[in-house]
């Protein structure tokens, strides 16, 4: 029921509702991983920077909301000074985007954030590299034309857990799993392994 059902989409569920209902009644169960960051939970990913600050100026600009929320972020084009505590490292970094993804998202072509693992036990940062408004201009272009390839615009990290400390503030918009809210700084992301009974079709 939901806008683009990543989380039933990567299980292999029917986004039909009787089919989905069947299978509650004659699937299988297993368990899979969740993610959480503050003691909030999520399931598919996690996103600072950009699209939080478009979806406050979408509502604010309400009746005009894609075009205008989308002329206001290119305009400010904000900017996080970050500095993320992962893998027993601590790395500074400016940039206008951080998706955190529970799990591998893909991120090549038109296979963006589709999941082939939800057991992994893994976070997945991905870090937008700072190439300013023409280098977000050129990566939208590619992202239209199926040309993309994360690791062109995007420093990629693999964790168990990361934390990021934002130099904007002691809050800052999250999106989670799409929707927005406000968080204190800093932000404590962990992976929670298997902590997620679900329902799938029988034999996957």
């Amino acid at each position: 029921m939901g806008t683009l059902n990543h989380f039933a989409r990567d299980l292999k569920l029917p986004l039909d509702l009787d089919a989905a209902a069947e299978i509650v009644v004659n699937g299988n169960t297993v368990a899979v991983d969740v993610a959480e960051v503050n003691g909030k939970i999520f399931l598919n990913n996690s996103i600072i920077g950009l699209y939080p600050i478009y979806r406050f100026l979408k509502a604010k600009y309400r009746r005009l909301a894609l075009l205008m929320a989308a002329a206001a972020v290119f305009r400010r084009f904000p900017s996080l000074k970050v500095v993320l505590h992962v893998n027993g490292e601590q790395i500074q970094r400016r940039t206008p985007y951080i998706l955190i993804g529970n799990n591998k998202h893909g991120m090549e072509g038109y296979n963006l954030g589709f999941r082939e693992s939800l057991t992994e036990g893994k976070l997945w940062i991905y870090v937008m590299k700072d190439h300013g408004r023409l280098g977000l201009l050129s990566l939208l272009f590619r992202l239209l034309t199926g040309r993309f390839n994360g690791p062109d615009d995007f420093e990629i990290f693999p964790a168990e857990e990361v934390q990021i400390e934002a130099n904007r503030g002691k809050k800052i918009g999250v999106a989670l799993d799409g929707e927005i809210t406000v968080m204190e700084t800093p932000l404590h992301y962990k992976i929670r392994p298997r902590a997620l009974n679900v329902s799938v079709p029988a034999g996957s």
